[in-house]
């Protein structure tokens, strides 16, 4: 399981690489490609440019499962990867972003770190 430092993780198996002081871009972890099998789709169901926390702002579906696709906070979506390739999903999770959002204001404690994301996969 690979699991860079520089990144920030979510417990929906999120990752965020901060861009600035408040810009986020976000994907998936390759820990839940792997539970969730080959992606053949990844669906965003944005309704609005703003996301609420803990809501659900899309899917990805897999040969597995399916993973809803979940934020901890409120933030709002500057931009859409129009450019989403499935496919790399699959092998490259941490070169494909979903959104780019923004949320001024919060601290790196929101998060986990690599370390302590691991510890997470391990438990569950």
């Amino acid at each position: 399981m690979f699991i860079p430092k520089s990144l920030h993780y979510t417990k929906n198996h999120l990752w965020l690489m901060r861009i600035g002081s408040d810009h986020f871009f976000v994907g998936i972890t390759d820990f839940a490609q792997k539970q969730i099998g080959t992606v053949h789709r990844a669906h965003l169901k944005l309704e609005s440019q703003t996301i609420k926390k803990d809501t659900a702002w899309g899917k990805i579906n897999g040969t597995e499962q399916s993973l809803d696709l979940v934020l901890p906070f409120d933030c709002e979506v500057i931009n859409t990867n129009t450019n989403l390739d499935h496919s790399s999903l699959n092998t490259k999770p941490y070169e494909q972003w979903f959104l780019r959002v923004s949320k001024p204001n919060i601290p790196d404690y929101m998060f986990l770190t690599n370390h302590d994301y691991k510890e997470f996969c391990m438990d569950s």
